[in-house]
């Protein structure tokens, strides 16, 4: 007490205390309340543990109740049956048509937190251990189940989502009134009729009167009628609301339908309104049971329908197969759609607007849909003016490019493409707007969602009619034919009537498929198709002179009259718009080619594509004749040098090389003791497999086992998978073998595949590597591998592994090039001659000529190839100009390194990254490099037309191995790719 109120003086000015001694106080006075809140606190920490578990214990055990609950209404889902007191929350916390709650929700249930934790501090509490591990577990179970119950709901289409959550809340709001009605159908039997007479209740009209008044007794047996009426047709409907909600979560596309399509159209809403007036004391809404009824046979005939359309072709053959049955079916179909015509349009706003009504938020709907209506206005305005603002941009970036390119070739070409883009920017971009803006507005705001079908229709017109009137004018102007001012509003309207038209189609076939589909979608459907046709054929018609022109132009008949005579023929009229179709498309490409026939480039390729054109087919014609006489020239000169099966090719032997990889493999046949595992690495293309292929066949100590790891093995599962073939090979051991038998050397090929360098994926080298440190000693491992793969994995296990003998592949020598390139040019058995220029070097015969450029080939060969025999195979094919019997070698040429400077950073971690893999697809690039998959697919797609990549058939992108040497030139110098 005196330390306080010293101190509390000395924080008073008052107290003539100095300034030290205050300070002090003050510092005294801090500690003392950090002693406070440390024995306020010690009571809770002292607090005993159990207590908290205990309040654990209970809100588990509210979990697990609520959970079986849930479980139970699940279960009577799956019968069909309705649970009594059921609820849509039991089922779902969310609500089905709504799609980004849906989606949130199926994360929190695959998440990890889903499932209950054990608390800490429950090894401290003895008494309630055992109880919280058997609670847990029955909660673990029972949630289990109810999130793949759940999953199973929530994973459903949009459109069965949609019908559930339409059927069970109508289900949900139908059981109120089912109940009031049987408790009232069972009071009547109990009691009997005379003495609900006697005393009515003082609500109805009919209190007051006497028991025995026949007025009296004749209105109680009506409302008796009503009730039992009322009551079967509820429980009906309620039977079916379930059988038909069973049947959506459990198989909707199952035939079930079918039978309970006809029960629930013998249900009519008509007779509620009537019973109704009847019951004027009923507490729950009878207007429930008419509107479960109205959405019951909505829901029904539109999955019907549905199922129909997605049928297709069987739905046709099912009509053959039973006439009647579908008949009546298309029957009802027809009766039913008005309805489901009026639902299309109007019922998701009838519908909020009733929710509304029963939550007494009317005020706040209207507010709404005036906001809605608004936003909606101002969405058709902004739109208007976008339009308009896209063919003034356009004006302006043409102005723009005029200035900056002139009158040149580049600029006429472009004037050709803004003379297209421009009459149609407005309805490109009116289409564009409207389809963005709905799908970005939430789902619920039924009104602005008009926004689509109004904008498309709209758009939908001014195309056609854009489209229409040009093609119309551009038939005209190439067949000769001036078009006058009248002519041109002829077009015009001819163009607008066919727009109108198109619009009216497509609005009927929308509005079919808005019903689900069924037969009515199939006749309207082929009657739009049928009504176009026949128009298009009429509109051509009403210009035939100028079509048959136009058509006549285009085609190889030997006169103008023979080809008119034929349009005019009967079978012909009706394909006239097909080849109106055609003639367009083939003047439109032969316009093009003139426009691009501007660029000297373009125009050099016309001619190197006519003259190869015709080379090729010369000597098509001679492998056809020689093909039986000379099997060897039948086929082509790349298949003979990089297309032949490797096991067919000659051999280029390496005895250096194959001493050095069997030496470790023979030290550990004769010594148990030696090290088991070597490790070949080479840059792809340097021959790595050609070398294991020949240690296969010359070694005969022990058994050889060659697996080649296909991409991309890199989960657990599928590298002990991979791996399991070898081991159960060393499993295989018989009694009496000698020691020498039970060894066996394991080759595994192309390594590299257990990388995707991602964080998380490094799995599957883990495991390999874990593999070869846990293999029995009676095996020898040869692990081939990409050497860029090598050189990231070594980065990033560094000493996790046990290679203690690496072997890198060398660069071959000129000699070996040479080697290789000419056995397998004289395989394909056909004559080798040198460019003239190769030709022309300082010699004095021919044939030391000949030498002399067979020298600088492959000197170059090897320089340019950097000492790779596949880059230089693929250098001896873009110098080789061949024909059927001849080769002619050129000077080999380097790439065009200039592309790679203008590659972006990205661009060059994805090469990297297919570098450092040796192969990957464009999913695999993007999760290596964390770039967006649009972005890799854009940037390979450049890379293999400029030929630096190239895809296989499983779409697994490389480096080509011309490009080889200098990609990785250029990306060491970026510090990109290292070693």
């Amino acid at each position: 007490m005196r330390t306080f109120l010293s101190v509390a003086c000395g924080a008073s000015r008052r107290c003539g205390i100095p300034a030290a001694a205050v300070l002090l106080s003050r510092w005294r006075w801090a500690l003392m309340g950090l002693f406070a809140l440390l024995a306020m606190h010690q009571p809770a920490l002292a607090r005993d543990p159990c207590d908290a578990i205990s309040l654990l214990e209970q809100q588990w055990r509210v979990r697990l109740a609520e959970s079986q609950r849930d479980m139970a209404s699940f279960a009577a889902l799956r019968r069909g049956e309705v649970e009594p007191g059921f609820q849509l929350s039991h089922l779902t916390p969310v609500a089905l048509d709504d799609d980004s709650a849906v989606a949130d929700y199926l994360q929190v249930l695959r998440s990890d937190g889903y499932l209950p934790i054990p608390p800490s501090g429950l090894d401290q509490c003895a008494r309630l251990l055992k109880p919280m591990q058997a609670l847990q577990g029955e909660l673990t179970a029972q949630l289990t189940q109810l999130r793949d119950a759940r999953l199973a709901l929530l994973t459903q289409p949009a459109d069965i989502r949609w019908a559930l959550q339409r059927l069970l809340l109508k289900l949900e709001r139908l059981q109120p009134l089912t109940a009031e009605l049987a408790q009232r159908q069972a009071a009547s039997q109990n009691v009997g009729p005379d003495a609900a007479v006697a005393s009515p209740t003082p609500s109805s009209p009919e209190a007051g009167k006497s028991a025995t008044d026949p007025e009296a007794q004749a209105e109680a047996v009506r409302r008796a009628a009503a009730v039992e009426r009322l009551a079967a047709m509820s429980q009906r409907t309620q039977t079916l609301l379930a059988e038909l909600a069973a049947h959506l979560y459990i198989d909707a596309a199952s035939g079930s339908l079918d039978d309970l399509w006809p029960q629930i159209l013998a249900l009519s809403g008509n007779p509620v309104r009537e019973l109704a007036t009847r019951l004027p004391d009923l507490q729950a809404r009878p207007q429930a049971l008419a509107e479960a009824i109205e959405a019951l046979r909505v829901q029904a005939t539109y999955l019907r329908n549905h199922r129909i359309a997605d049928d297709g072709v069987r739905a046709a053959l099912r009509t053959w197969r039973e006439p009647q049955r579908e008949w009546t079916g298309l029957r009802q179909e027809l009766i039913m759609l008005p309805e489901m015509t009026l639902n299309a349009l109007v019922g998701p706003v009838v519908e909020e607007y009733r929710l509304a009504q029963e939550r007494h938020e009317q005020i706040t709907l209207l507010s709404l849909w005036s906001l809605q209506v608004i936003l909606l206005a101002l969405a058709a305005w902004l739109m208007a003016r976008a339009a308009a603002w896209s063919t003034q941009a356009l004006s302006q970036l043409q102005r723009r490019l005029l200035r900056l390119l002139g009158q040149t070739a580049a600029m006429r070409l472009v004037n050709g493409l803004f003379w297209v883009l421009k009459p149609n920017a407005p309805w490109l971009m009116i289409w564009w707007l409207s389809v963005t803006l709905s799908n970005l507005s939430p789902s619920h705001w039924y009104l602005f969602h008009l926004l689509r079908p109004l904008g498309v229709a709209y758009a939908l017109f001014r195309g056609i009619r854009v489209m229409s009137e040009w093609l119309f004018s551009r038939m005209y102007g190439q067949s000769g034919v001036f078009v006058t001012q009248q002519t041109g509003e002829l077009l015009r309207a001819e163009a607008g009537r066919l727009a109108v038209s198109a619009v009216v189609c497509w609005a009927l076939r929308e509005m079919a498929l808005a019903t689900g589909g069924g037969y009515v979608y199939f006749i309207v459907q082929s009657a739009v198709i049928l009504y176009l046709w026949c128009l298009a054929v009429l509109s051509l018609r009403r210009h035939g002179d100028v079509c048959r022109k136009f058509i006549c132009r285009l085609s190889k008949v030997n006169s103008r009259e023979s080809c008119s005579l034929l349009l005019d023929r009967a079978w012909i009229i009706p394909w006239w718009p097909l080849l109106f179709i055609v003639a367009q498309g083939w003047d439109l490409l032969l316009r093009l080619h003139q426009l691009l026939g501007q660029f000297d480039a373009y125009r050099s390729l016309s001619v190197r594509i006519l003259r190869l054109h015709l080379e090729t087919a010369t000597s098509a014609e001679t492998e056809g004749d020689d093909a039986e006489a000379d099997e060897y020239q039948a086929r082509s000169y790349r298949y003979w040098m990089l297309d032949r099966p490797r096991e067919e090719q000659a051999v280029i032997a390496q005895d250096a090389l194959l001493a050095t990889l069997t030496k470790p493999a023979a030290d550990w046949a004769e010594k148990p003791g030696e090290d088991n595992m070597l490790l070949l690495v080479g840059e792809h293309g340097s021959g790595k497999t050609s070398l294991v292929s020949q240690f296969e066949k010359h070694w005969d100590k022990t058994p050889v086992r060659f697996l080649s790891a296909p991409p991309k093995l890199t989960s657990v599962e599928a590298v002990t998978a991979f791996l399991a073939d070898s081991a159960a090979a060393g499993a295989e051991r018989k009694e009496g073998d000698a020691p020498a038998a039970q060894k066996k050397v394991v080759i595994v090929d192309q390594a590299e595949n257990f990388l995707l360098a991602q964080v998380g994926t490094l799995d599957g080298v883990k495991v390999f590597l874990q593999h070869l440190n846990d293999a029995s000693p009676d095996t020898f491992w040869i692990v081939v591998m990409h050497a860029p793969t090598w050189r990231y994995l070594s980065r990033v296990f560094q000493r996790h592994h046990q290679f203690s003998t690496i072997i890198a592949m060398p660069k071959w020598s000129p000699t070996d090039i040479r080697k290789l390139l000419l056995s397998r040019h004289h395989a394909s058995h056909r004559r080798l001659r040198y460019d003239e220029l190769l030709l022309s070097a300082l010699a004095g015969t021919e044939s030391a000529s000949f030498k002399a450029a067979d020298t600088r080939v492959f000197n170059l060969m090897w320089e340019l190839s950097a000492g790779n025999p596949l880059t230089a195979l693929h250098l001896w094919l873009e110098s080789a100009r061949f024909d059927h019997r001849t080769v002619e070698i050129g000077i080999p040429q380097r790439v065009a390194t200039s592309v790679l400077n203008a590659l972006q950073d990205d661009e060059c971690f994805m090469l990297a990254a297919v570098i450092q893999h040796e192969n990957l697809t464009a999913q695999e690039i993007a999760a290596a490099t964390t770039l967006p998959l649009a972005m890799v697919r854009q940037t390979l797609k450049s890379g293999c037309a400029a030929g630096i990549l190239w895809g296989d058939e499983k779409d697994r992108y490389r480096v080509h191995a011309l490009w080889y040497p200098a990609l990785t030139t250029y990306l060491g110098r970026k510090n990109i790719l290292h070693g």
